[in-house]
């Protein structure tokens, strides 16, 4: 599949720019999500920060309930505001940030929204992706401090799905440094991030 995929990036790389940038509008012009993206990819890198800070911040501007005949446009948008983020291509430490902007919006989209999709995005696709951006991060210390900041106000259940990855970009050393963290400095420790973590740390030895 690999070696098919580049013999095509070859033969597309041939028919030249301005064919392939006139192929590219006519499938803009037909389907709405390619000319998102063609849009996405025409504003300039150092704007594209301030679009998907204001695409979070507009989720919050959204006040009329949804009920789940209509959830998937703002399904839509939420997934859509994840994948510019990665799109972004950003510092580890700017994707975090981010994505921890994302998750907090959760209790105010769950609140406009009957919708069990929404959680599945905010605790599978977010959660994933944090994870992705921890990987790639360096300041672990960095990390457990925005952890323990989501954690405080998780009143939906769905921020503590990110510690089921946290072995992913935490050490052995700093899973036990999160896990006092949360007994020490949440006013009422979830029994369920301490035995995610508990797990989480079995799982190094």
């Amino acid at each position: 599949m690999f070696k098919y995929m580049v013999e095509r990036k070859e033969l597309l790389s041939k028919l030249g720019t301005e064919v392939m940038s006139d192929i590219l509008l006519d499938f803009a012009s037909c389907y709405e999500e390619v000319n998102y993206c063609v849009n996405w990819m025409l504003v300039a890198p150092e704007e594209r920060l301030a679009v998907v800070k204001a695409k979070i911040a507009g989720l919050y501007k959204i006040q009329d309930y949804i009920d789940w005949r209509h959830a998937g446009e703002l399904e839509n948008k939420l997934y859509d505001i994840l994948g510019d983020i990665k799109s972004l291509n950003p510092s580890p430490e700017i994707g975090l940030e981010l994505v921890v902007e994302f998750f907090r919006t959760d209790s105010h989209v769950f609140e406009i929204c009957d919708s069990d999709m929404t959680g599945i995005i905010y605790g599978n696709d977010a959660a994933e992706l944090f994870m992705e951006f921890g990987k790639q991060c360096e300041q672990k210390d960095f990390i457990i401090e925005l952890l323990l900041e989501l954690l405080k106000d998780d009143n939906y259940s769905v921020r503590g799905d990110i510690l089921v990855h946290a072995g992913e970009f935490l050490s052995l050393t700093e899973l036990k440094i999160l896990f006092r963290k949360i007994q020490i400095e949440l006013d009422d420790p979830c029994a369920s991030y301490l035995r995610e973590l508990s797990k989480q740390m079995r799982d190094k030895i």
